[in-house]
């Protein structure tokens, strides 16, 4: 996921794959939970954070010496420098994303939905679904993407929870954008970060569905909610 990634960023990136770990568990769909959950709707509220984020690591150069210290030392000085980082390195940008108008939460919801109903044995029923899927952005805004240069971030957990409260599948994706470009190519160019974030949201869609397993049309058949009886607490 990070390969070539400059040595900051992927200091960032652990840290943030240790907060990950450390908030949920990936819950997996078998084929034979898959085939009881055939009728799904969507949430309609996609969880957001307060504001968007702002990481980088070469070009306030904050993240790339190395700090000889213990786990929680290099948590404690990475969130020190982190919010020193932020503070500076969002007068590169600021204005893009406030530009740019994008509705985060309609279009994650949009495409995760178009990418969930193309699957085979996925039908959308609003009225009595065996199973919604609700939506958590975790993460988005910009992140290092490369040597001098930014790109649109991504983090989402998708859950799918049974009727019953059960959460039956869980994943959290976090991607950066392979379009990428300088502070100044962000401020002239007004389609670079929609087009930066259109892609990696096209990825983060796309790993968060490519595990779910496909169906038959025998096996796809709608099972009673009683047959669900296996999953999990729901737990976000």
């Amino acid at each position: 996921m990070f390969k070539g990634a400059p040595a900051g960023s992927l200091i960032v990136s652990v840290l943030v794959l240790v907060f990950f770990a450390g908030c949920a568990q990936t819950i997996s769909l078998s084929k034979v939970d898959r085939a009881k959950y055939g009728r799904v709707s969507f949430a309609s509220d996609v969880e957001m954070p307060e504001k968007y984020s702002y990481s980088d690591a070469t070009i306030t150069g904050t993240r790339t010496a190395s700090i000889p210290l213990g786990v929680i030392g290099v948590l404690a000085t990475q969130a020190t420098v982190i919010a020193a980082e932020e503070k500076a390195g969002r007068g590169h940008v600021q204005g893009v994303i406030e530009r740019s108008k994008i509705d985060v939460p309609r279009l994650v919801r949009e495409r995760f939905q178009k990418a969930v109903l193309a699957l085979p044995g996925f039908a959308s029923e609003a009225q009595s679904p065996q199973a919604t899927f609700h939506l958590n952005v975790w993460d988005w805004g910009f992140a290092s993407g490369g040597p001098g240069k930014l790109a649109a971030s991504l983090a989402v957990q998708g859950n799918l929870v049974g009727s019953g409260g059960q959460a039956v599948w869980r994943k959290t994706v976090l991607m950066v954008s392979p379009i990428s470009g300088t502070p100044e190519e962000f401020q002239k160019d007004a389609t670079l970060y929609p087009r930066s974030f259109d892609q990696v949201l096209e990825t983060v869609v796309k790993s968060l569905t490519t595990d779910i397993p496909p169906v038959s049309d025998a096996s796809a058949k709608p099972k009673d909610d009683a047959s669900a009886n296996s999953d999990q607490s729901f737990h976000p």
